[in-house]
């Protein structure tokens, strides 16, 4: 979506969305102590994406919840375009019930947890593909829900974190055919006095109620604008700050002879691997492991083309994908990952949806600063750093799966 196909009604509301945003931007937009991981390069995508989810919770649950009233498990509640299945119900406490799309897809679920005291915790969460009921998959959204008498005077507090934005949007995407008119059609919330026009919950909800307002009741191509304007308008310089950095902490490992196919530089406790990278070309890359974080991309590479005037950070998973991500690179080739390139003379740059849910932007952002603050302790600096000279500690590390039976020594470029 483009500015220009807004209409003048959405190109207010999106205006009004920005507009906190914006006038962080022009306020700390440069100020380094506020760049120390993805949300915060963003500045006003927390207090945005809060209300935008907890609006979404509130009225999901205000119109879905009567008609789950009475599901027990082993039954289907089917409505235009979602059937909710897969029912697990505790009468007094607890339900949950899973979205299934017309081709038959577990997408996500729907929980809701009351805690007796007039609360309820209420969660969309991931269907994984190789388990879609899987209990600790993650959640996409959050909404604390607090219950009135008239439910709808309920508030809701919401969470949606940014590597779950674009799904949470995908999900509510699923259930606006069915929902969207009803919720379209609420009845509004009774203002806070005589002649004010909104509650407390629609007054504190305004600038994203009306993004999904004109969206069709909940979340969709507006608010996807949102996120993807503040990731246009900010990525440019996340992008060079984590360039600059990643080059400069790769020039110090191969200083010290940590590079590929030899001796790693990890974290005193061996949680993060890091080498430099040198390709046939000359390019320098950083490939960090941050070998205990959750989630299937735990590897980024970051690297600098002279040539292009580019700069590049790759998303690798753990095991094979790791080594098909270093080879491409090596051979000078685009890896077959997820990645974000950006113009380093003109800010130019294609970050989106799909880097942005691999969390691997405020992966790299996290522990580039971590290494920044240990090479620049002068405290216990023995202690913080580890060199490993064994390349068989990552080879055991990222161990290989059926799809490639070639053997380590085949895979592992010679240095």
């Amino acid at each position: 979506m483009t500015v220009e196909e807004l209409t003048a009604e959405e190109t207010k509301a999106v205006e009004t969305a920005l507009s906190p945003y914006r006038a962080l931007v022009r306020r700390f937009g440069e100020d380094r102590e506020r760049q120390r991981d993805f949300e915060s390069f963003l500045l006003g995508y927390r207090g945005f994406a809060e209300r935008l989810a907890g609006d979404a919770v509130r009225r999901i649950d205000y119109v879905l919840s009567p008609k789950l009233a009475t599901i027990r498990e082993g039954d289907e509640l089917r409505l235009p375009g979602v059937t909710f299945s897969h029912v697990r119900r505790d009468p007094d406490t607890s339900l949950s019930v899973t979205a299934v799309d017309d081709e038959g897809v577990q997408r996500f679920r729907l929980n809701w947890e009351a805690d007796g005291d007039g609360r309820t915790q209420v969660t969309i969460q991931q269907c994984p593909a190789h388990d879609p009921q899987y209990p600790y998959a993650d959640g996409l959204a959050y909404g604390t829900l607090l219950r009135e008498n008239d439910p709808v005077e309920n508030r809701c507090q919401g969470t949606v974190w940014s590597h779950h934005y674009f799904e949470f949007i995908d999900a509510v995407d699923l259930m606006r055919p069915a929902l969207g008119a009803e919720i379209l059609a609420m009845p509004r919330q009774k203002p806070l006095r005589d002649g004010f026009p909104w509650s407390s919950e629609e007054l504190d909800k305004l600038s994203a109620s009306e993004i999904s307002r004109l969206d069709g009741g909940l979340p969709g191509p507006l608010a996807r604008h949102v996120l993807e304007t503040m990731l246009r308008e900010r990525g440019s310089l996340m992008l060079r700050s984590i360039a600059d950095r990643a080059d400069a902490i790769a020039s110090w490992l191969e200083g010290e002879g940590c590079v590929w196919g030899g001796a790693a530089m990890a974290t005193h406790d061996r949680d993060n691997l890091m080498y430099a990278v040198r390709a046939g070309d000359g390019n320098l890359a950083l490939l960090f492991q941050a070998r205990n974080t959750a989630g299937p991309y735990t590897t980024f590479l970051v690297w600098k083309d002279d040539a292009s005037g580019t700069a590049t950070v790759a998303a690798a998973m753990a095991g094979q994908h790791v080594w098909r991500v270093v080879e491409a690179f090596l051979r000078g080739e685009a890896p077959d990952a997820p990645m974000t390139t950006v113009d380093l003379a003109t800010g130019e740059h294609d970050m989106g949806g799909e880097i942005v849910q691999t969390a691997v932007l405020d992966l790299a952002l996290c522990h580039i600063r971590y290494v920044e603050g240990d090479l620049n302790a002068t405290e216990d600096e023995d202690d913080r750093f580890e060199r490993v000279d064994d390349f068989e500690f990552f080879v055991d590390a990222n161990s290989f799966d059926d799809e490639d039976e070639r053997a380590p020594e085949e895979i592992v470029p010679t240095i």
